[in-house]
This record gives C-alpha cells, sequence and structure tokens, in this order.
C-alpha cells in the first residue's frame, strides 16, 4: 500500500508572528498593489496590501503589526470612487492618467478603525488615508538640553529643526548627520547668550532707569522688541548681513537707518 501523500502550496510569506496595530495614527508603507475582480460586484478593483512602519511622530513602531487591506474602485464614476481620489491623494499622485504601480514601496499615513476579521476577533480597518504630514516641533522648556534630543533625530528631522526654529544653519551634502548637531547646537548656544545679555541684573535697574527713559526718548524703532528670527528677516530683506548676535543685529539695522532711513 502506498502511503497518502497530500502536498501543500508555499506558506513562507502567511503572517504568524504579529500583533494587531492598536487604533490611531499611522505611517503605512505599501507593499504591492494589483488590478483585482470583486468577489461581490465583479467589478475591477485596485487592492492594495500595506504595512504600519512608524507612529503618529514618525518613529519606527517597536512591535510587528499585521498587514492591512485597502480597496478602491477602477472605474472613477463608481459610486465608492472617493477611496480611489483618497489613495492618490495620500502619495502625492496627479488626479488624471497617473500610474498607481509607483506607489510600491512608497509609505502614505492613515488613521485605523476599530474592525473585526472572519473570527470576530479584532482586526483594524483603514478608516482614512493621508498624505505625510511633518511632525510638529514641540515647544522645548529653557532649562532643558537640546543634546540628547538631537541624537536621536535622522538627517530629515534634523533638517526639519532648522526649518520650525528657523536656525541660521546651512545644510551642506558634505556634512555629516554629527556635524549639522553641532552646527544646531552651537546656533542654539549664541542665541541662549544673545537673551543673557538682554537681561540686566536687578542691582543696576533703579541706576539704569533713567537712562533707560532716555533712550526710549531717542529711539523710535521695535528692534529691541523682535525676536533674533525677525530681526534677521529684516536684515535679509534689506540685503544686510544676517550673522551675528541679537545687539550685532539690532546695530546693524540701525546703522543702516541713518544711512537710509526706512
Amino acid at each position: 500500500m502506498m502511503a497518502k501523500v497530500l502536498k501543500y502550496g508555499d506558506t513562507s510569506s502567511i503572517e504568524s508572528d504579529f500583533k494587531q496595530a492598536p487604533v490611531g495614527l499611522y505611517y503605512l508603507k505599501c507593499e504591492s498593489i494589483e488590478q483585482v475582480t470583486s468577489k461581490n460586484s465583479g467589478d475591477p478593483q485596485y487592492e492594495v496590501i500595506f504595512t504600519p512602519t512608524k507612529d503618529a511622530n514618525g518613529k519606527k513602531l517597536k512591535e510587528n503589526y499585521g498587514r492591512l487591506w485597502y480597496y478602491a474602485p477602477v472605474d472613477p464614476s463608481a459610486s465608492w470612487a472617493r477611496r480611489l481620489k483618497e489613495l492618490i491623494v495620500a502619495f502625492g499622485l496627479k488626479p488624471k492618467g497617473g500610474n498607481l504601480a509607483v506607489i510600491e514601496g512608497k509609505e502614505c499615513m492613515a488613521r485605523l478603525r476599530e474592525g473585526t476579521d472572519l473570527n470576530g476577533d479584532y482586526r483594524p480597518n483603514i478608516g482614512k488615508l493621508m498624505k505625510i504630514q511633518e511632525p510638529e516641533v514641540e515647544e522645548e522648556d529653557e532649562d532643558e538640553e537640546e543634546g540628547g534630543e538631537l541624537d536621536e533625530m535622522s538627517r530629515t528631522e534634523l533638517k526639519l529643526y532648522i526649518k520650525e526654529n528657523e536656525l541660521d544653519v546651512q545644510v551642506k551634502k558634505s556634512m555629516s548627520d554629527d556635524d549639522l548637531r553641532a552646527a544646531i547646537q552651537e546656533m542654539m548656544e549664541d542665541e541662549e547668550e544673545e537673551e543673557d545679555e538682554e537681561e540686566e541684573p536687578e542691582e543696576d535697574e533703579e541706576e539704569d532707569e533713567d537712562e533707560e527713559e532716555d533712550e526710549e526718548d531717542e529711539v523710535s524703532d521695535n528692534y529691541e522688541t523682535m525676536s533674533v528670527a525677525e530681526l534677521r528677516e529684516e536684515l535679509k530683506n534689506r540685503e544686510l548681513e544676517i550673522k551675528g548676535k541679537r545687539t550685532v543685529l539690532i546695530a546693524r539695522l540701525r546703522t543702516d537707518d541713518v544711512e537710509e532711513p526706512v
């Protein structure tokens, strides 16, 4: 009697060691997109398989979350065509005649909502796809050191930090990530020194009160109330040098006012 043989296909791609992502906002990577036929209506549709990669702040997920499926109609006149437009907008494609295949390997953001699988167990659904949005840079406490946070930032996050904080740091291809961190740290220290110089010792306040009143009468500008970023922007508009400490920037503007009043 011959031994019974029951062959099976390749199971290497079947997910097993994963958790379901909790409801929330995530970065999703498009693993694949195919045109398939709907089992219910028989109409052509796009089947997109996503994998959660990062949390809402753009930080890599520590957990291995399961894949997610997203469907959109091929026909733009379909009753549920909103899903197709949502997919196109999330990846920044043109509204007409684009190639959806280019999204493979790329990321977008998505809001996951609660759902269940065929067994009734929890499984999230993709509620809405969105463009990747730049993470908001939280304001740091004045006494908090910046060095530790900068060490954890990627090059992209460092560039965003420079932009959001309006730091006068030029990013060059030849600069390493550590060079960028050092430049940011140096610029932050310079601004802290400038702020310290603005603070007058309490014991001198009474002695300088009359002098300050005289200076207020003489100076008609509002440079003292402007931030360092605003002072540099004003200098830039006048095509003047923007480097230097706060006192230097103000003096440069006042000199320019005397030479060519604004």
